[in-house]
């Protein structure tokens, strides 16, 4: 990851679970605002941008803290598309293998960012 100079596809995924995720709890908050910004579509606060940046360079930094074999599998997985299959030929291991390591990987970078909310 370190060489992935656009995070962009993995940030898209993240972003588009965290927006499903938030989606699933309006079921249960009604009231909660989407957005989270006052900001009329189309216009964007300086704020908002800030955050998105810091968000990103977050991002970054929690991807490089993964262990190596992690990393290289979820940017196999999320950022090139690769089948389970493949990625499993390349790293010489099992497709089983290959989702453990890609759910570990997973795992903790939702821990890392369960503990920058906090």
């Amino acid at each position: 990851m370190d060489r992935e100079k656009n995070i962009s596809p993995m940030g898209m995924t993240v972003t588009r679970n965290l927006c499903i995720d938030r989606l699933r709890r309006l079921k249960t908050h009604p009231h909660e605002s989407l957005t989270g910004h006052d900001a009329p579509d189309g216009q964007r606060s300086a704020q908002a941008m800030m955050e998105d940046h810091e968000n990103a360079e977050w991002m970054r930094g929690a991807v490089r803290n993964l262990p190596d074999k992690y990393r290289a599998v979820l940017r196999m997985r999320q950022v090139e598309h690769l089948e389970m299959g493949e990625i499993a030929r390349i790293i010489g291991a099992t497709e089983g293998v290959v989702r453990t390591i890609l759910s570990r990987a997973r795992k903790q970078m939702m821990e890392q960012l369960k503990v920058r909310r906090d």
